[in-house]
């Protein structure tokens, strides 16, 4: 999706995406409640060109159970976390990366610090989440150096 096409609700919704950075326990806890609503979500995957099968990837889910939640209208508490977390990278990677298309990118190609592997391949357990954190605060780090 083009940053052209992208609705002001949307770019709103990434303007708070990026004052989530640093991201902390009392910040999710606040947003994600008893589960973060669909829309929310579905703002979220505009704004970060994630597909329905790439978040099913990430909480480890099936087409079937995002129509469900998409039809209950709000996400279980549980991948409700999951998918705060995909917030906290992609809040800290646009702050990184200054450019929501550069980062975007980054996630689908091939990174050297991640021993060639796409950051989006990491995405689907809680242990790829934290590398992929990682990777992106050793940028930084790299950056300042």
């Amino acid at each position: 999706m083009k940053l052209d096409s992208i609705s002001a609700h949307n770019l709103q919704s990434f303007q708070q995406l990026r004052l989530l950075h640093p991201f902390t326990e009392s910040k999710a806890a606040a947003i994600v409640g008893d589960g973060l609503p669909f829309e929310i979500v579905e703002d979220f995957m505009d704004v970060t060109d994630l597909s329905v099968s790439d978040l099913c990837f990430a909480v480890n889910a099936t087409g079937s159970s995002f129509r469900a939640w998409r039809d209950r209208g709000v996400f279980p508490k549980p991948i409700s976390n999951i998918i705060m977390q995909l917030v906290e990278i992609y809040a800290y990677g646009y702050c990184q990366f200054g450019q929501r298309k550069k980062f975007n990118s980054w996630m689908q190609e091939p990174s050297m610090r991640l021993g060639m592997i796409p950051p989006m391949a990491l995405i689907s357990d809680e242990f790829g989440l934290q590398e992929l954190l990682q990777a992106l605060k050793g940028m930084e780090a790299f950056e300042l150096m």
